[in-house]
């Protein structure tokens, strides 16, 4: 059973990671590469984005955000599941 879920949550990963690929690359064409900076180092507080001149950008670095988070949960989740399946293959 735990190859199974293994193998679910690898797949979702490599869904999550091309997702996150495919989103960064088309607002990165689209969008003059505000999102691909600022994605993965800026936590948007209500305040910074009403300060910001990334504004119209929020909802969209919101997303690309949550995306990789979600990515970091699931390679956390898939390295738990293969130290169990070594556990109990030995």
């Amino acid at each position: 059973m735990l190859p199974l879920f293994s193998q679910i949550t690898l797949s979702l990963i490599l869904g999550t990671f091309l997702l996150k690929m495919v989103f960064i690359f088309y607002f990165r064409l689209r969008k003059n590469n505000q999102l691909i900076e600022h994605s993965l180092l800026f936590i948007f507080s209500r305040s910074a984005i009403r300060n910001s001149f990334y504004r119209p950008m929020a909802k969209y670095m919101r997303i690309s955000n949550k995306l990789t988070y979600t990515l970091y949960l699931l390679i956390a989740l898939f390295v738990v599941l293969k130290f169990f399946e070594m556990q109990v293959i030995l």
